[in-house]
């Protein structure tokens, strides 16, 4: 785990964001571990922040009302069992997808109002790898960040 929060700063440090995504697997545990791992220890202040996020597919209902909020600078792990809405929270945040209500602020940016600058200030890494093999780690975060508009 310390190798990947190190290797985790060094992404942040390398694109500037505020925060990033990272799902972990172990043997010592049965499901997936989601965690968010924030980036600026120099900020103060809130990273995240979450008021009352509910989502519906439906009649199921995914999120009932979760409220949180992460101070800038720290480590955040969003952990639970499957099916407990750490992917669903994960798309509203990054902005995948809108809830039903609610709503999500990154470093003061609302995630569904002001969506482009919500996402110029967080980084995903997803389960499955979508790296190009014939080019080096640093050319694919740079491409990746190029997509996206983020700046050295």
């Amino acid at each position: 785990m310390k190798a990947s929060l190190i290797a985790s700063q060094l992404v942040c440090w390398l694109f500037g964001l505020s925060f990033m995504r990272i799902i972990l697997r172990s043997e010592q545990t049965p499901f997936l571990q989601d965690k968010l791992i924030l980036c600026d220890n120099n900020m103060v202040g809130s990273a995240v922040s979450v008021i009352g996020l509910t989502k519906h597919y439906g009649n199921f209902t995914a999120l009932n009302g979760i409220s949180f909020d992460v101070p800038q600078g720290s480590v955040f792990g969003l952990l639970g069992p499957n099916g407990a809405g750490k992917t669903t929270t994960i798309k509203f945040l990054t902005g995948v997808t809108k809830p039903s209500s609610g709503s999500a602020l990154i470093l003061g940016h609302d995630i569904v109002r002001d969506t482009i600058q919500a996402k110029k200030r967080i980084g995903v890494v997803p389960e499955s790898s979508n790296i190009y093999e014939e080019m080096t780690a640093e050319q694919n975060l740079v491409f990746a960040a190029e997509l996206y508009g983020v700046s050295r």
